[in-house]
This record gives structure tokens, sequence and C-alpha cells, in this order.
């Protein structure tokens, strides 16, 4: 079952494209994470420098076992976000389910944008799961609660496909 994730940019931006994508389909992999919710490929344009980024990730999955991890397409890496991003995860519910919220400040042309275009703004992340987290999982069963399928899907407002509103939210 696809478990749905939500993008929110800031009020004034464009999201131009919006994909979640398994790890596995990555140049490079994790060798101290997995990424059982997908890395969520994206890019707006905007016109300010500090844009504050909200992904709701449809998980049974607590805070505490996750951590916010950037693919560097560029290098081919993974790193934790830096504290300059403020990054949060917190949990709430939304239509019923749980998910964790990822909250942090992308800035244009910043350490974590891979788009050196001024205005426009590419930041693949996800939320990582150590190894250690996950086989403990496994073991206790608590990993039937993880998405199993990881789909391909590429959101773009010219498309159609998606829901968009003037916040520039795209669910994926």
């Amino acid at each position: 079952t696809l478990k749905p994730v939500s993008l929110t940019t800031p009020t004034g931006t464009t999201i131009n494209s919006s994909s979640t994508v398994p790890e596995s389909s990555l140049v490079t992999q994790d060798n101290n994470n997995q990424y059982p919710l997908g890395l969520v490929n994206f890019s707006f344009t905007t016109n300010q420098s500090s844009n504050q980024v909200t992904l709701n990730f449809e998980t049974d999955l607590k805070p505490n076992q996750v951590t916010a991890r950037k693919y560097n397409s560029n290098t081919n890496t993974y790193n934790n976000l830096p504290i300059s991003a403020n990054p949060t995860i917190t949990e709430t519910t939304i239509n019923n389910k749980h998910h964790l919220t990822l909250t942090y400040t992308l800035i244009d042309n910043g350490e974590l944008d891979l788009d050196n275009t001024l205005g426009i703004v590419k930041d693949p992340i996800g939320l990582a799961v150590s190894n250690q987290t996950y086989d403990q999982l496994a073991n206790t069963g608590a990993n039937n609660t993880l998405p199993m399928v990881i789909a391909l899907a590429m959101i773009t407002l010219v498309g159609g496909i998606g829901i968009a509103s003037k916040r520039g939210r795209v669910r994926v």
C-alpha cells in the first residue's frame, strides 16, 4: 500500500516537481540506514532566500526512530540535516492516520539546495531508520506497519496530476 507524503512550501512558491523514490533507485545506497518511506525528491521556484518546508509522512514510526537525511545527487552521499536548517520531526494525525511531520528551513543556493540557479530549490530528503532500529522492528514484527511497496510517482503541476493549493502543497 502506497503511503502518501504531502509537501508544503511557503506562500508564493511554485512546486515544479515532486516524487517519492526508493533508495534502491539511487546511484548509491546509505550503508547505515534504511528509508522505508522512500526519499522525496522535489523542486520549487521561490522569490525568497529562506524557505520553510514541511513534509508529512504517513507511518506508524515514532520521531525517536527516524532521522531526517538528505541525499546529495551531486556527490552521491547521505547526510543528516544540519542544525542550521532547524529540523524538527513531530507526530500528528491527519485524516485519522498517524503521520510524522518533518519541518526545516531551506536557503536558496544554501548548503541543502542542489540547484545553483537563483530562485530554484531542489532537495531530495527522507526519514532514515538506522539499520539497528530497522532490525529491531523486524525482530518484533513491528515492521508490518512499514510500507512494503514504494511506488515512483512523478507529480507535476503542469500535468495536472496531484493536488495543489495556493500555499504550494502537493501530495505524492
